[in-house]
């Protein structure tokens, strides 16, 4: 299992997220929904995780996976 780390998000096209004392990584996919990272203080063994905001429970935690999913995300144009 690859770890996902923030330079990982920043390249499949996630924007950084500000809150008081941490951060997280968002990806809009349109009026569809998004997918959202782990706060940076709540990151499993130096990585972090990824979700669909609107699924709880389908979570990334492997680059692989989640390189995969925004390869299906691109090729079906639902981001467009």
């Amino acid at each position: 299992m690859k770890k996902i780390t923030s330079k990982d998000l920043i390249n499949l096209g996630f924007y950084k997220e500000n809150g008081d004392t941490f951060h997280y990584y968002v990806y809009d996919i349109n009026d569809k929904g998004f997918l959202i990272s782990c706060a940076n203080d709540e990151k499993v063994n130096g990585s972090y995780t990824v979700e669909f905001y609107e699924l709880e429970g389908l979570i990334f935690s492997d680059l692989k996976d989640l390189e995969n999913q925004m390869k299906i995300i691109n090729k079906l144009n639902i981001n467009k």
